[in-house]
């Protein structure tokens, strides 16, 4: 089991990876700590809704409420 977790993190540290790897790691962890949902919504589909808007190469948040409500601590929730 050791090895398997040295293997892991010195892949992730020296080897070359992508960002969906690192996207996957962090959104697993955060789902089984309860503070994300397990199955996010894909962030076209969220483009297609109008939840969000496209500036250049990225997206904002098209509300500025939801961008208020969801930069909040959740101890001010």
């Amino acid at each position: 089991m050791i090895g398997l977790v040295s293997g892991l993190v010195a892949a992730l540290v020296f080897g070359e990876h992508h960002a969906w790897l690192v996207f996957v790691i962090a959104t697993a962890r955060l789902a089984s700590a309860g503070r994300l949902p397990w199955r996010l919504m894909a962030l076209d589909d969220a483009h297609r809704l109008g939840l969000l808007r496209t500036v250049g190469p990225i997206y904002q948040f098209r509300h500025a409420e939801l961008h208020d409500h969801l930069a909040r601590s959740p101890a001010s929730r």
